[in-house]
């Protein structure tokens, strides 16, 4: 028997009048609901309060206000780094990844845009393309040289009329754009969000919800393949024959590569619903959904999640220097790291009955 609408609309296997609803649904709707749309609107707001202070910092140059436009630049980062464990849809089709977060950080290419941009816009930003935006020029900006008095004559040098602070400014404010466009692309009553949680139903991005949650495992996976080789393995030197690339970290100028790490592993555990104890009592979490079907594959999950955060943190010194004075402790979390990828490879990707399309050759 069909269910009537209000009914799907539950998204939990419920038996109403002879009828039965797919929870993957809900599992769907949760993701949206309590994680998705929330992490890109605290980016929303955070990329604003980051755009107002850099342009009170160019206004007025302090050490006191680059010093804020420095922690507003870290609280940016934190949730758009969340978002990675979901980068797909919009994100991607729209380009905003790469505008937002296009790294390593081609140093060269943007002092070329430094010298010929006097009088920066967002226009000019936009048509500049990724080397002139996003998170990363905006790091090299406001934390080199590291000693805030001298970052802070660098960005108003006189000699350049101050352009490099205005450049910023205006990276800042690109910034803020793409974030309103990704925040919209999932709130629009048109948009990604109702064709992402009712799969199969509208048929535009996916004909299943078997075939959504096959995107979310994928994505995690490539995650976690771009934090082995690249965030972790790259600096510890696993490609150039065991001597360490401290110059590889993700980012080096603000030696916040280990906080951007947390962020990427949070986005996972977030995902999937082990934010705390009773998560997994909600119906309509993923790890619920994984609970019902098998405690010890949910067990298993939780414990490398933590295991992973566990070793991240003992990583008590920048990353640029650990990988070079503390190896080891490194060592842990990248095989931590391959743990958790492999769990999900397997046990979660098991119980969705989610066919494994990434190679360990993709990449973002």
């Amino acid at each position: 028997m069909k269910c009537p609408l209000f009914v799907m609309l539950l998204g939990a296997v419920t038996a109403t009048q002879g009828c039965t609803v797919d929870s993957r649904y809900g599992v769907l709707e949760d993701m949206a609901a309590r994680v998705i749309v929330p992490t890109y609107a605290t980016f929303l707001d955070r990329s604003e309060a980051l755009a107002h202070d850099l342009d009170v910092l160019c206004s007025d140059p302090t050490a006191h206000r680059l010093e804020r436009a420095r922690a507003a630049w870290r609280e940016a980062c934190a949730p758009f780094k969340r978002s990675e464990a979901f980068s797909f849809g919009p994100v991607r089709d729209q380009r905003i990844q790469a505008a937002v977060d296009f790294w390593p950080l081609r140093t060269a290419r943007l002092e070329q845009h430094l010298q010929q941009i006097t009088q920066p816009t967002v226009k000019i930003i936009d048509e500049r393309g990724a080397t002139a935006q996003g998170l990363p020029v905006l790091e090299y900006l406001l934390f080199v040289p590291a000693p805030v008095t001298e970052a802070l004559a660098a960005l108003t040098d006189d000699n350049q009329g101050g352009s490099r602070c205005l450049f910023a400014a205006a990276v800042a404010r690109h910034m803020y754009g793409k974030a309103r466009v990704l925040h919209s692309a999932w709130t629009a009553t048109d948009g990604y969000r109702p064709s992402f949680t009712q799969a199969g139903k509208y048929g535009t991005a996916f004909g299943s919800p078997r075939e959504a949650l096959e995107l979310v495992v994928n994505r995690l996976l490539s995650l976690m393949e771009q934090v082995i080789s690249m965030k972790l393995g790259l600096p510890l030197g696993k490609q150039s024959g065991g001597h360490p690339n401290p110059e590889n970290v993700e980012s080096p100028y603000s030696d916040n590569s280990v906080q951007d790490l947390l962020n990427n592993i949070a986005g996972v555990r977030e995902l999937y619903g082990a934010v705390d104890d009773a998560a997994f009592a909600r119906a309509d979490t993923l790890r619920a959904f994984v609970r019902e079907r098998s405690v010890e594959v949910d067990k298993l999950l939780v414990e490398q999640l933590l295991l992973v955060e566990q070793t991240l943190r003992a990583i008590d010194i920048p990353l640029s220097q650990a990988v070079v004075d503390r190896p080891d402790v490194v060592e842990a979390a990248y095989e931590a790291a391959k743990g958790l990828k492999l769990r999900l490879a397997t046990d979660l990707a098991t119980q969705l009955n989610a066919t494994v399309t990434f190679t360990d050759n993709d990449g973002d």
